[in-house]
Parts: structure tokens; sequence; C-alpha cells
């Protein structure tokens, strides 16, 4: 799914209610400040099947708040890919538990804080412009790491 260009937006639409949806591509919604609750829907288990999200041209968002309905299972169980690109106000940190996120690139969003400790099956990461790259769990060795881009 793409939504594109819909600058009149001001949130976006409870897609994490679609169990069957595998590709994500969001941009250029510049109205949406906030992502959160209207995102994920009303269900217990958002974004079940999901294994691509991408945020791309999101002038004005600024936060990304948790999924409040997670019991343990955490939100976006199946994320293999996730992109956020020229998001330069948005704050705070990203979801902490994407067990099977093997890509994670992340280019001019200068206020955001990016922590790699909690992504242990990462192939390629790519972070350019971040406001804080964190890495506190020294036991996370990334031995599946096949590609490194830090600027």
């Amino acid at each position: 799914m793409r939504l594109e260009e819909c600058n009149n937006c001001l949130s976006l639409p409870p897609l994490g209610q679609l169990p069957q949806l595998k590709e994500l591509y969001i941009r250029g919604m510049n109205a949406v400040e906030s992502v959160g609750a209207e995102f994920y829907g009303e269900c217990v288990l958002a974004f079940p099947l999901l294994e691509i999200l991408e945020f791309v041209d999101m002038q004005h968002w600024k936060v990304w708040l948790p999924f409040q309905l997670d019991h343990g299972s955490g939100v976006f169980p199946c994320l293999r890919r996730l992109s956020i690109k020229n998001c330069s106000k948005l704050e705070g940190k990203l979801p902490e538990k994407l067990d099977l996120l093997a890509k994670l690139e992340i280019v001019k969003c200068e206020e955001l804080v990016v922590s790699i400790a909690n992504y242990k099956q990462l192939r390629q990461i790519n972070i350019d412009g971040c406001k804080v790259l964190v890495h506190t769990d020294a036991k996370v060795e990334f031995e599946l790491l096949e590609s490194l881009w830090l600027s």
C-alpha cells in the first residue's frame, strides 16, 4: 500500500487493522505531526504481517507514539525493513521490539535517537544524520551484519 502526497490529512488511517498488509510506503504527508493510536487501530496485534515500512518526506512529523494495546507480543512482529527519510522534526525513539528487522535506514532525521542494540537480526544499517546513535548492549555482536554506513 502507498499513501503519497496527502498534504491535507492530519493523521494516518488505522492501517494496523489490515491483517494481510505486507508493505507500507508513506510519503509526503506533510500535515501529520503524530503517529500513534489512530495508525495502529483498535486491535490486539497491529500490523501482524507487515514486512516493509517506509516513511519519507514527512516535514512536520514530530512524534511516533508506541502501540498502547501491546500485550508483550510487540508491534510489527514480521517487520524486516524500516526506512525513515527526510523527517527532520521527528523526535524520540524507534519501536524497540523488532526481532526480525534486517535492514534499518534512517536518513536526515536530525532529532531522532536511534538505538540499534535491540535489533539482533540486522544485516544492513544505514544511518545518516540522526541526533544520537545508541548501542548499549555489549552482548549484541551483529553476527549477521553485511553492510554498515554511519554518517
